[in-house]
């Protein structure tokens, strides 16, 4: 756990209160897209009424709709991330939120499949980078032992706000035929508003990098650019014209990072097979979290409205079954709520997790243990039958709560975990791009209404086999992690083992690096007597410089030494 002193506590909480909020605005509005797309197939199980109803499209070709939003995903999370990082994260936010909201609510006016293909195309390229940048945007202003708690913050308040949104939905019905739309036109067109308004805040309210962060003191804003782990050049990045005036003034201009793109990064980190572990892992907790989006209130519904006697009585009528949940589920809102319970329980997990995490400084066991929690939960839903006597509530307490809080407190976790060990901002991209490349883009495809896992998400029997596949992928994301927490040790034991003095030296080495951006930014607090002494002191600097080369020259030869 970090040791403050008092302005870089006072530091941190300002970058709280005024960071974090915002980027939860951003997330729930991301998720709230995520759960339009949802439920915007069938809003009413008893009529099948929906998107697909109306575009005259066939389960087949719906699907085939998302997994032409996997492809475009796929193909611009990379090139989205990079461009995320280099013309700055606030306008870039701006800009992907405004112009997917446009393209959502203008979805609305849709008439036929392929527009609506052509649709899922753009808002699968727009939104491919956004996850990958709130993890980077978090990283640019926090040390390694705070990413977990902030993450855990974002990601954990977004989730709980959007599962207590089936209440609103559940609301939101009355307005179904309104002005002639539809209720899922209408959710498109207040999801697109929304992910608008997110978009305008961004613009206004978040900085792009700590060098330009404008509510910072310039002291505060010297210690930010130190503490942060962007992995940008920092205090280097400006330009040699602007010496002058930082010579002639007492606050310079603020001026972003120069931002570089380094191949040998790229290819280190797309090469390295931990990598894809970590996105394999993601991709199963992706895929259980939009499960729970519609099997939560399905589950609850029939756990706690549906007696054992009605379903006994109906075992051989599913038709009846699905119109008797769709009925719990729709005609009140006690269903909506109770299955927002888990994600609420889930998101305090996550918090607890995450700072635990942060003070012992373990990612691996603190994102596996709440896995295998949630794998026995998936377990107990699909092997428990949701006839037999007190099934109900054994399949909610011991069955949907522990699968939902376990996989909502293991995410933040996962999140720092696969980003810890990222050396260089090129290195931090990719492993971000990568990390989410597969369960973002194909987790829809997989986890939707009536897609593979969820063909028909009111019938009991299909409750059990998507809650075994998720038991599966999420115990194989708990492989996944300890799998790669095993290769990082025995990488350690190799090198520490055979050379003792490497470490003290790279630590050194790191701090030089800290002390020599930290110096490059003090020419702001030039003025008078030390005005004469700044040459002096950007001798230094490149005194400092040379010994850095030095050092990992040696540096280099112990490794050679350490691994060979």
């Amino acid at each position: 756990m970090p040791e403050y002193d008092v302005q870089e506590l006072q530091l941190v909480r300002r970058l709280d209160k005024r960071i974090i909020p915002v980027l939860v605005f951003l997330y729930l509005a991301s998720v709230i897209d995520t759960g339009t797309q949802f439920h915007a197939r069938v809003t009413k199980q008893s009529t099948r009424s929906g998107a697909q109803l109306d575009l005259g499209a066939t389960d087949r070709s719906f699907a085939l709709a998302l997994v032409a939003y996997g492809i475009s995903s796929f193909l611009f999370v990379g090139p989205s991330t990079f461009g995320f990082r280099k013309f700055g994260p606030a306008k870039w936010f701006a800009g992907m939120l405004s112009v997917w909201g446009l393209i959502t609510a203008a979805a609305a006016a849709t008439q036929s499949m392929p527009g609506w293909v052509f649709v899922k195309v753009l808002l699968g390229g727009l939104q491919a980078g956004f996850l990958p940048g709130i993890m980077l945007y978090i990283l640019s202003f926090y040390t390694r032992e705070e990413w977990a708690t902030r993450m855990s913050w974002v990601v954990s308040s977004a989730t709980i706000a959007e599962a207590f949104l089936g209440v609103f939905a559940d609301w939101g019905t009355q307005f179904d035929g309104a002005a002639g739309l539809g209720i899922w036109r209408w959710m498109f067109v207040c999801n697109g508003v929304f992910s608008m308004v997110a978009g305008v805040t961004a613009f206004i309210l978040l900085p792009d990098y700590p060098e330009t962060c404008h509510f910072l003191t310039p002291a505060d804003r010297v210690l930010a650019i130190a503490r942060g782990h962007d992995g940008s050049e920092g205090g280097h990045a400006h330009d040699s014209d602007d010496d002058a005036h930082r010579q002639t003034s007492l606050v310079p201009k603020l001026r972003p990072p120069r931002i570089k793109f380094a191949t040998g990064q790229l290819f280190e980190a797309v090469t390295d097979a931990r990598n894809w572990l970590f996105a394999g892992a993601f991709f199963s907790i992706s895929v259980t979290l939009d499960v729970l989006v519609t099997l939560g209130p399905e589950v609850a519904a029939a756990s706690f409205t549906l007696t054992s006697a009605f379903l006994e009585s109906n075992e051989n009528d599913p038709t009846a079954v699905a119109a008797a949940i769709e009925a719990a589920e729709t005609g009140t809102r006690h269903a909506r709520m109770v299955a927002a319970i888990p994600f609420l329980i889930g998101g305090l997990t996550a918090y607890v997790c995450a700072w635990n995490s942060d003070r012992t400084g373990d990612r691996a066991l603190h994102a596996t243990i709440p896995l295998m929690v949630s794998s026995v939960g998936f377990a107990i839903l699909a092997f428990v039958p949701v006839s037999a006597t007190g099934a109900g509530l054994v399949r909610y307490v011991l069955g949907l709560l522990p699968a939902t809080a376990g996989v909502v407190a293991a995410f933040p976790c996962l999140l720092s975990y696969a980003l810890d060990k990222a050396q260089g901002d090129t290195s931090r991209v990719a492993v971000a791009a990568m990390t989410f490349s597969f369960g973002q883009a194909f987790s829809p495809a997989l986890a939707s209404p009536g897609s593979l896992l969820l063909p028909d998400p009111a019938s009991t029997s299909v409750h059990a086999v998507g809650a075994g596949i998720c038991a599966i992928g999420i115990a194989f994301s708990a492989f996944c992690v300890l799998l790669i927490r095993w290769l990082y040790r025995r990488e350690e034991t190799q090198m520490w083992g055979k050379g003792p003095g490497l470490r003290r030296l790279l630590n050194d080495a790191d701090e030089g690096k800290a002390w020599d951006v930290e110096l490059s930014q003090a020419d702001m607090f030039v003025g008078g007597e030390e005005r004469r002494l700044s040459r002096g002191r950007k001798a230094s600097v490149k005194v400092a410089g040379a010994k850095r080369a030095d050092r990992r020259d040696s540096d280099w030869d112990l490794q050679q030494y350490a691994t060979g």
